[in-house]
């Protein structure tokens, strides 16, 4: 019988076996005749902590067995209708508005507040094992958190502001955050020269931002050095598909991921049992600050169906841990993922019966100390088993390629249901995409040209390699900003700036 036809379920089922297996010691448990006090004791152990002690059994810290265990748990919670809300965080190193980065497009420098959620950029990137710069394909520029900046001057007179949890990367290959550099350090500038830090002083806080998902080299070049980047969507998309996978239902980013308090509402309320949803971008509304907003309150109501339905249900988080409303935290939060390196991530549990603080925060502080992705394992776990809340170290899968691309796509769609997106799109922006898919249009009608063709072309022609998939992305995005700048005209919400800047006619709304 089937998942979804009722019955056991493979993860019960395994859960079982791993009780027989270990109480009897024997090989085969369907071989063996139970007695009625047996299984009573086969149903509580099952229910004893919702089997959690059968999943740290020849639990040794290699591979991903941990992962998939972790996984399996969740799998036994929902079974026994318990909550599965995961929060997942992955606090990043950022940089001010004003850092330069180097594009292809702008391979002389661009500030990265012209960048700010315009979608996928080739980065300069620097490559330790050629030792070559090279661009690199990334998803952007994004808004990463409000924080304490400093300014930072070296002994080659170049100044950075970034936060103190910033990793650059030094002369030894290795990469050290800003406030663990010490004078001796020698970093990398994009010059293949080096240099020391001179002086750092606080300028109090501000909001920064990160150019995320670098592929391959996973730093890029700002102001001249050579620095590091993080990310934690990748991590939650191998949660849900490693549930998914286990369930019996693929996983499709554009059904399992939602972007914003209406999206994470209707998916709570219109998506079948056992679903797995993702809140790529929960900072949209599950902030402190923000607790107030009607449409948190109104999604905050539907948490209620996460046990009933048995979802599982992963918070991306990018911030502090303590800047997550407290409702959140507090109540609805049953394991916490710290993802500390890329791949490399802490689990912990809320505690049993708690009285106040149910993640014993302030131990953090008093007993664990610091630690970053360029500590040690073994150090980074000497430290935890400190804490109450700690229980395991776990690493985590990287994304198929094809399935993060779909990821991207799904992505790209929702950035444009941002409600002051608009105000950032400048009228070159939109020319170029209609040039874009004007081009697509006559690929379409004319049965002479395609894609492979213009590629052909663009390489001979100008001597640059550029890659199909890349193409794709660039029509996708095209085609979602002028279908939301057409929509947008078309229901009368233009601004009196807009309508001057795309002069728009009173007959048909046309863009001139």
């Amino acid at each position: 019988m089937s998942f979804d036809e009722g019955g056991l379920g493979i993860a019960r089922k395994r859960l079982i076996e791993r009780i027989i297996v270990s109480n009897w010691s024997i090989k085969s448990p369907i071989d063996k005749s139970y007695s009625y006090n047996e299984m009573l004791f086969i149903i509580q152990e099952m229910m004893q902590l919702e089997g959690k002690n059968y999943l740290e059994i020849n639990n040794a810290n290699r591979g991903y067995e941990i992962f998939r265990n972790f996984v399996e748990l969740l799998i036994y919670r929902n079974l026994a209708n318990y909550d599965s809300m995961i929060l997942l965080t992955g606090e990043k190193g950022c940089l001010t508005d004003d850092t330069i980065i180097y594009t292809n497009k702008n391979p002389k420098g661009i500030e990265i507040k012209k960048l700010i959620d315009k979608g996928p950029i080739k980065v300069l990137s620097y490559n330790t094992k050629k030792f070559k710069y090279e661009y690199k394909l990334s998803d952007g520029v994004e808004f990463a958190k409000y924080d304490y900046v400093y300014e930072v001057k070296f002994s080659n007179n170049k100044i950075i502001k970034c936060t103190g949890d910033h990793p650059f990367l030094l002369t030894t290959g290795k990469y050290k955050i800003l406030r663990s550099i010490e004078e001796k350090d020698e970093v990398c500038c994009e010059d293949f020269n080096v240099a020391t830090i001179i002086y750092t002083r606080q300028l109090g806080k501000q909001n920064v931002y990160d150019v995320v998902n670098v592929r391959d080299n996973h730093n890029f070049i700002a102001n001249g050095f050579v620095v590091s980047n993080t990310g934690k969507s990748s991590a939650a998309i191998m949660l849900a598909r490693y549930w998914c996978r286990l369930i019996g239902r693929p996983f499709i980013p554009e059904k399992n991921i939602a972007y914003n308090d209406k999206d994470v509402k209707d998916k709570i309320e219109k998506m079948e049992k056992f679903s797995a949803i993702v809140c790529d971008e929960a900072i949209r509304f599950a902030l402190s600050s923000e607790w107030a907003k009607r449409s948190h309150r109104e999604l905050r109501k539907s948490l209620g169906q996460i046990r009933t339905k048995h979802f599982l249900f992963i918070l991306c988080f990018p911030l502090k841990v303590y800047k997550l409303e407290s409702s959140y935290l507090q109540s609805y939060v049953n394991y916490w993922v710290d993802i500390y390196a890329r791949g490399k991530s802490v689990i912990y549990i809320k505690n049993a019966n708690p009285t106040q603080d149910a993640w014993s925060l302030k131990d953090f502080d008093k007993t664990v100390g610091s630690y970053n992705e360029f500590t040690s394992e073994e150090e980074v776990k000497k430290k935890l088993m400190k804490h109450p809340n700690f229980w395991q170290m776990m690493k985590i899968p990287k994304v198929p390629e094809k399935v993060y691309a779909q990821y991207l796509v799904t992505r790209e769609k929702n950035v444009y249901n941002e409600s002051d997106l608009l105000s950032s799109i400048s009228k070159e922006d939109v020319i170029r995409s209609l040039l874009i898919l004007a081009l697509r249009d006559i690929m379409t009608n004319d049965t002479t040209l395609s894609m492979n063709r213009i590629i052909l072309h663009i390489k001979n022609q100008y001597d640059i390699n550029i890659n199909k998939a890349a193409v794709q992305t660039i029509l996708e995005d095209s085609k979602q900003m002028i279908s939301k700048v057409r929509e947008t005209i078309l229901d009368g919400n233009l601004d009196e700036s807009y309508k001057t800047e795309y002069k728009m006619t009173e007959n048909n709304n046309t863009i001139e």
